[in-house]
């Protein structure tokens, strides 16, 4: 119970509507039935950065996109591959060049996976490289030029890693 209200504050903490988005948007899991909270997420995913586009577009365009690939759903039909037979994802091709290719007739969605797919996926390394900045940069070394800084965190990133 602690630990699951731990990992349920973390998730909170961590979760934002964009990553439902691209589970949502990757043809390989969309035959998969969603959860109603994917679905509240990409709801309010539209709301926040296409407030002009209205709702009921919206589940239009995912019954079609839900559709299309159904019908697609014979082995090898989409991109070449039979998802069911893939053992490696590593081995499938990114998911925006399927929005690329295939979205004509969902433009909401394409622009939306052209959007999500550009983010990285995660920040971790920048973080820590904020972290890094903090532990060098402190009231005794105030005055230190830009140069001389970031050579001192890279030394100490570097002597973590080794």
């Amino acid at each position: 119970t602690q630990l699951s209200n731990l990992i349920r504050k973390r998730w909170d903490f961590g979760h934002d509507s964009i990553y439902s988005m691209a589970y949502m948007l990757n043809p390989v899991f969309v035959k998969y039935q969603f959860e109603p909270a994917i679905l509240v997420d990409m709801k309010s995913f539209v709301k926040q950065h296409f407030p002009a586009v209205s709702l009921s577009t919206v589940a239009s365009e995912f019954e079609v996109y839900r559709k299309r690939l159904d019908s697609h759903n014979e082995p090898g039909a989409l991109f070449g591959y039979d998802f069911d037979e893939v053992n490696d994802l590593d081995e499938l091709p990114n998911p925006a060049t399927y929005w690329k290719y295939f979205g004509e007739g969902t433009p909401i969605f394409q622009k939306i996976a052209s959007m999500v797919y550009k983010v990285q996926p995660s920040s971790a390394a920048c973080e820590r490289n904020f972290a890094h900045f903090d532990y060098v940069y402190t009231k005794r070394r105030q005055r230190l030029g830009t140069v001389k800084e970031d050579k001192i965190v890279f030394v100490y990133s570097n002597a973590k890693m080794g």
